[in-house]
């Protein structure tokens, strides 16, 4: 599962962060998903089972450490927490 997680999380990280949610998620789902899915000759890379990125990014105990903290509980702000939290800039 490592090598489609990697970079499906690389992936997010590094290109998500300007969006707005919709566009995350079609970018996600309709753009990376078709690719990551038949990268190895037409076959899917191996990932976790529904793929999300926050999954691989965070745990749950995280996310409640930011939400005890103040972070709203909204998706966009979970997903720009890991998106700070993962990267050195």
């Amino acid at each position: 599962m490592l090598i489609g997680d990697a970079l499906l999380g690389a992936a997010f990280i590094s290109y998500i962060g300007p969006f707005t949610k919709p566009f995350r998620d079609d970018l996600v789902n309709n753009k990376w998903m078709p690719e990551l899915l038949t990268a190895d000759n037409g076959n899917p890379l191996p990932m976790l089972d529904p793929v999300n990125p926050l999954t691989v990014l965070t745990t749950d105990s995280e996310i409640a450490l930011w939400s005890s903290k103040g972070l709203p509980a909204d998706p966009v702000s979970t997903e720009n927490g890991s998106i700070v939290c993962r990267s050195a800039r």
